[in-house]
């Protein structure tokens, strides 16, 4: 019986980091109605970084 390596099943660090990532700024978002300046203030960036990192986790308020 051929054994399975059990790192196949593993993610990397920047997948979990970024899916953590997602859903922490989603969490903010709808936490507060999706106010962009409000959402980028509680979590302490700039709106620019946040609109940045919206855009590169695809997330928009028309798709949630």
């Amino acid at each position: 019986m051929k054994r399975k390596l059990i790192t196949e099943n593993i993610p990397g660090i920047k997948e979990v980091k970024d899916k953590a990532e997602q859903k922490y700024i989603m969490t903010i978002l709808n936490s507060v109605n999706w106010r962009i300046s409000e959402a980028a203030r509680l979590m302490g960036i700039n709106r620019s970084t946040l609109f940045r990192k919206m855009k590169k986790y695809n997330i928009s308020r028309n798709k949630y």
